[in-house]
């Protein structure tokens, strides 16, 4: 294994990690924002 392939190797698993990362936090952040929605929603039919 050359270092040149090893180091492609280590980027793509790190390039994986970030994307799954940053999926993760964009799930987040959406299912945070639709509750918050919701709540606002209800808080505004309440009144």
């Amino acid at each position: 294994m050359s270092v040149s392939g090893l180091f492609y190797e280590n980027s793509a698993a790190l390039y994986h990690l970030v994307v799954e990362v940053i999926k993760g936090c964009i799930c987040k952040a959406y299912v945070f924002y639709r509750n918050f929605l919701r709540s606002v929603n209800m808080m505004v039919g309440a009144t």
